[in-house]
């Protein structure tokens, strides 16, 4: 929370979205720009190139924030401060590396089934699930416990995160065994 106005974000929880100008990212923004006019109790913050997408449309809601690319400090700023990370996918084949994000900055993490495919976090261990026609409602739950919702949920995921796919853990796993003589 003192991060959050220090950064002048001020004193609603703050949910954010990072991702790229990508197929299956463009309706996920689409989704937090609804999320955001559905919950006007919250701020969210877009970032990253999909901020692109949204430059055609003609207002964004007031507790919307299109911030493009940010350096690393002040993607990690940011992250720290938020409340939720959003992963309101709904199509594509790959791993959102978002999850990964959210978990190693300790953030309570929103998904759908679908945005949590491939990774090893399991719903309501690691993170919240929730079909997205459901997003508003499991933001409006979340809203009394902020700052900092679910602790178990976050330190669960951040646990995760960090033992099994932290690049000194991806190095102990690949490294080679002794050799037989």
């Amino acid at each position: 929370a003192a991060l959050q106005q220090s950064l002048g974000l001020g004193t609603r929880p703050l949910a954010v979205f990072v991702a790229s100008l990508h197929g299956p990212n463009l309706p996920a923004a689409d989704a937090v720009v609804s999320l955001a006019r559905d919950c006007p109790d919250w701020s969210f913050a877009l970032v990253g190139t999909v901020c692109r997408h949204l430059e055609a449309q003609p207002r964004l809601p007031a507790n919307l924030m299109a911030l493009g690319l940010l350096s690393e400090g002040a993607l990690t700023a940011l992250l720290r401060a938020a409340d939720v990370g959003l992963n309101p996918m709904e199509s594509g084949s790959g791993t959102n590396l978002k999850m990964l994000d959210y978990a190693g900055h300790g953030l309570l993490i929103l998904s759908t089934p679908t945005g949590a495919r491939g990774l090893g976090f399991g719903a309501d261990k690691h993170y919240v699930e929730a079909a997205l026609a459901d997003f508003s409602a499991a933001l409006h739950a979340l809203a009394p416990q902020a700052p900092a919702p679910q602790h178990a949920l976050r330190s669960a995921a951040r646990a995760l995160a960090e033992q099994r796919y932290a690049w000194e853990s991806i190095a102990r796993a690949l490294a080679p065994g002794p050799v037989a003589p």
